[in-house]
């Protein structure tokens, strides 16, 4: 039954992704992963003495981490499906509602579809370009099979913890708050205090550099054996405990809409939609899981540049003004939490059209966000001494966090997370995004030299952003007016 259920969840995850493109564009993922590969390791060489090797394997492992924690996040993504079932078309994850089919069955064919599916659309493609260059770089294949197998364990590491994170998170909510602030608070100390470094706590990337240059040594096999038992354990407790039947929570909050409304009046025509968006988002809990989304990247991204400039001693010159932007940037996880927090077909009974529906989440999104955001510069900016740059820091945040959000909903619509698996929007998304945050961190970085050069520049391009914006917002009705609810 079970390869069964895993053929066509593969299936189903290829239709799906095939449908918010097409099935040639696809292909266009592997094949870029492919040709991304084998570029780096031809000119890799020219790059020597300039980059250590290994920073640049920390850089990948942390990388591969952090993309199988966001591919594991399917236990949460299962109690997402059992509360949201009932619109238009459901996923298979729900048979189990009405076949006789075991919850467990369809978590463990969702954990093992990621693996097979994500392995063949990144992992492999990636190691297809490590062996095609093999004539003019002179690496063996042994040694390629070896980098690419401990990365696969890396991403099997990152997915499994964030598997078993989410399993955590559904069954009992209060710990795995605490969980997760004690492992944030554990991985800040360690790295401060000098105590582990990222090898320690990454055994998967201390396999890395213990098999370079490639002889099995005793380092590597105590390594590999604690990789794939810690894999092992997470994936078994992950699916395991996720019980028999999924729960679906109902939260009664009186009154609630009405208290929302009553302090929307300056919304005007938008004022009941902006008061149900937020009453939807707090009746579904899903506010700890936007802190959770938008402060995560923020506390990896601080780690891993505490180590690379504090341990390592590289002089990266990065400052609040730098997360400032990176947090305008990452905002865009916000805004897909909002948009996907319930299904949207009631809403063509009702006289409102997709632009007003993505106005509205729009004015919800600021509201929701623009506190926890605010808080978090401020601390990093406490932390790090820098509060007098907040003057700089605030406004880069604003503006961007403005940009990016208005620019993803002109491109995607009601559809974040579905449309930017079409290479066409995600090509313009890049495009869009790239360069201003390109020119906010080279910028940012410049301020302690610069003076004042560096915050004329930086005024400027939030000039150009805060048109930007005007314009995207503009190009809203043009580009979905007329066009159906998702």
């Amino acid at each position: 039954m079970m390869r069964d259920i895993l053929r066509f969840k593969l299936i189903e995850e290829y239709r799906m992704h095939a449908t918010y493109s097409s099935p040639r564009f696809f292909l266009v993922c592997p094949l870029f992963v492919y040709m991304a590969s084998a570029f780096t390791a031809l000119v890799l060489g020219r790059y020597e003495g300039l980059v250590e090797m290994d920073e640049l394997v920390t850089f990948v492992h942390v990388g591969a981490l952090i993309y199988g924690m966001s591919v594991g996040a399917i236990g949460l993504l299962g109690s997402m499906l059992a509360n949201r079932s009932g619109g238009r078309s459901n996923l298979m994850f729900i048979l189990h509602q009405t076949l006789p089919i075991p919850l467990r069955s369809m978590y463990m064919a969702l954990y093992l579809n990621d693996v097979v599916f994500y392995t063949a659309l990144m992992i492999l493609p990636a190691t297809a370009g490590l062996l095609v260059t093999i004539p003019f770089t002179g690496f063996s294949a042994a040694s390629v099979a070896l980098a690419m197998g401990a990365l696969f364990l890396s991403f099997m590491f990152g997915m499994s913890s964030s598997f078993l994170a989410s399993m955590v998170y559904v069954r009992v909510r209060t710990v795995f708050l605490v969980l997760v602030s004690g492992l944030i608070l554990a991985l800040v100390l360690a790295t401060v205090t000098g105590v582990a470094d990222i090898g320690t706590l990454l055994p998967t990337l201390s396999l890395a550099t213990h098999i370079a240059p490639y002889p099995w040594s005793p380092e590597a096999m105590v390594d590999l054996v604690v990789s794939v038992v810690i894999i092992a354990v997470f994936s078994v407790f992950g699916i395991m405990g996720m019980g028999e039947t999924a729960e679906v929570r109902t939260r009664v909050r009186g009154g609630l809409y009405h208290r929302v409304d009553d302090r929307l009046a300056w919304a005007g025509r938008y004022r009941h939609l902006v008061a149900k968006e937020i009453t939807d988002f707090i009746r579904s809990g899903a506010l700890g899981k936007m802190l959770f989304a938008f402060a995560l990247p923020l506390v990896i991204l601080g780690l891993t540049i505490y180590y690379l400039d504090g341990i390592l001693g590289l002089p990266l010159g990065l400052n609040v003004v730098f997360y400032a932007t990176m947090a305008g940037f990452f905002g865009i996880s916000s805004y897909n939490l909002i948009v996907n927090t319930d299904t949207m077909d009631y809403f063509e009974t009702l006289p409102v059209d997709v632009p007003q529906a993505i106005n509205a989440k729009l004015i919800a999104f600021l509201l929701l966000t623009t506190g926890i955001s605010t808080m978090t510069i401020t601390a990093i900016a406490s932390l790090n001494g820098e509060s007098g740059m907040l003057w700089v820091a605030l406004p880069v945040l604003y503006v961007t966090t403005l940009y990016m959000v208005i620019s993803t909903a002109y491109l995607t619509g009601l559809n974040p997370n579905s449309a930017l698996f079409d290479p066409g929007v995600l090509i313009r998304f890049y495009g869009i995004a790239f360069l201003p945050n390109l020119c906010l961190t080279i910028l940012s970085m410049t301020i302690p030299v610069g003076g004042t050069d560096a915050i004329a520049g930086i005024a400027l391009v939030l000039v150009a952003l805060l048109v930007g914006a005007i314009l995207f917002h503009r190009g809203i009705r043009r580009r979905w007016g007329g066009t159906a609810f998702p």
